[in-house]
C-alpha cells in the first residue's frame, strides 16, 4: 500500500489489521523521465531510456503530449510499442471545447518492462475521429450503484461507491470503510475495511476518477463534525500487484482514520521478523538467540498488543519496526506485503 504518514499493525487472538490514520502527506506519481518533442499531427513519439542498470517491470510511466485544436479526439487514442498495441489512459486532461471531446493537452499513462540500458520507442497516435475498438486489457471493472469490483489476474478489490451524510453526525464505527474486500488470484475473498476513531463523521462521499483501461481510481471524502476532512485515493492498475492508498487530511489526528483488516476469511497469517541488535523480542531473548536469526509468529497464538510498526527508514536496532511487512498465509505459497509507497514524502 502507498505511503501514509503512519501505519501501525496490531494484533488480537484472530485480528491482523493495518491502522492508516489521519496524518498529512503529499502527492506523488511515477513519471517517465524523458519529456516527448513535439510532433506532427496524428502521432507524438514516446522514449524510455535505461540508464542506472536497472531492471523495470509492470512500471506505471506518463508521458505529457500535446495535440492541435479538433485532431485529437479523446476515444481515439491508440499506443504502439515494441510488442504492438497495449492498452493507455489519459490523465489530467485538457480540452479545447467545453464538451470534453477533443483533447488539448494530457498526460499518457501506460505499463512498460525495461532491461537494464535500454531505450524503448512508443508511437502514440490519435485522429480527429473516435476509433470503436480498443486493445484488450487485464483490468476487470463491475461496477453497481454502490460497489466498484476491480480485477487482473494477480489481485482484486471490492470498493465502496456512493455518499451519504449523517444527520446527527454518528460514531466511525457506525460508517463503512473504502475497502469492502480483497481477492487472491485464485478469487479467495479476505479482509476489507471500517472506520475507528471517537470523532464523530458527518457524511462520506466516493468520486470514481478511473475505470482503465491501464488503472482505475477512486476519491473517497469523509467529512467529520469538527470540520476535518479525510482524503483517501485508492489505485489500482491492470498489472498491479497491489492496492495503493494515498491519504491526506486538513489536520492530523493519529487516533482516527481508516483500519484495513488483512485476515478476515484467510488462515491464520504468519510474521516472520529477523533479530536486530538490542532485540527485547521474547522470542529471540528467551531462546539465546543471535543476530540475524529469524522466528515465525503466528498471530493467531498471540495475546493483543503491538506486532511491529512500519517505518520509511529502514534501522539495525530495532526489529519492532520495518520497511516492508510480511504477512505469510498458513497453509498457502503466498504473502501478503504492507509497505510505504514514498517514503521521502513520509
Amino acid at each position: 500500500m502507498r505511503s501514509c504518514n503512519f501505519m501501525q499493525l496490531l494484533s488480537a487472538a484472530a485480528l491482523a489489521s493495518v491502522w492508516l490514520t489521519m496524518s498529512s502527506r503529499p502527492d506523488e506519481h511515477l513519471r517517465a523521465a524523458d519529456v516527448p518533442q513535439p510532433a506532427a499531427v496524428g502521432q507524438t513519439e514516446l522514449v524510455l531510456c535505461e540508464r542506472i542498470g536497472q531492471t523495470w517491470r509492470n512500471e506505471l510511466v506518463t508521458f505529457p503530449f500535446e495535440a492541435p485544436e479538433g485532431g485529437c479526439h479523446r476515444r481515439s487514442l491508440r499506443l504502439i510499442g515494441p510488442q504492438g498495441s497495449c492498452p493507455v489512459q489519459l490523465v489530467e486532461a485538457t480540452y479545447w471545447d467545453e464538451s470534453r471531446t477533443f483533447v488539448r493537452s494530457a498526460k499518457a499513462v501506460f505499463f512498460v518492462d525495461l532491461d537494464p540500458h535500454t531505450t524503448l520507442t512508443y508511437k502514440l497516435h490519435y485522429s480527429a475521429e473516435p476509433v470503436e475498438k480498443a486493445p484488450p486489457g487485464t483490468l476487470t471493472v463491475g461496477q453497481t450503484s454502490d460497489g466498484l469490483t476491480l480485477h487482473n489476474d494477480r489481485l482484486g478489490v471490492k470498493l465502496l461507491l456512493g455518499k451519504r451524510r449523517f444527520d446527527p453526525p454518528v460514531v466511525p464505527q457506525d460508517v463503512p470503510g473504502p475497502v469492502r474486500q480483497m481477492l487472491l488470484a485464485d478469487g479467495t475473498v479476505f479482509g476489507g475495511s471500517r472506520m475507528f476513531g471517537s470523532l464523530k463523521v458527518a457524511g462520506y462521499a466516493a468520486e470514481l476518477l478511473a475505470t482503465g483501461p491501464v488503472f482505475a481510481e477512486v476519491r473517497y471524502t469523509y467529512d467529520y463534525a469538527d470540520g476535518n476532512k479525510l482524503t483517501l485515493r485508492t489505485q489500482f492498475g491492470a498489472r498491479d500487484s497491489a492496492i495503493y492508498f494515498d491519504m491526506d487530511v486538513q489536520q492530523d489526528s493519529p487516533r482516527d482514520g481508516v483500519e484495513f483488516v488483512l485476515n478476515r476469511g484467510l488462515p491464520s497469517l504468519v510474521f516472520p521478523v529477523q533479530m536486530e541488535h538490542y532485540s527485547k523480542r521474547p522470542c529471540f531473548v528467551d531462546a539465546g538467540a543471535q543476530v540475524g536469526d529469524w522466528a515465525k509468529l503466528p498471530l493467531a497464538q498471540r495475546d493483543e498488543g503491538l506486532i511491529t510498526q512500519l517505518t520509511p527508514w529502514g534501522d539495525w536496532w530495532d526489529d519492532f519496526t520495518q520497511t516492508v511487512v510480511q504477512f505469510d498465509i498458513e497453509g498457502r505459497d503466498e504473502s501478503l506485503l504492507v509497505a510505504s509507497r514514498d517514503p521521502g514524502a513520509w
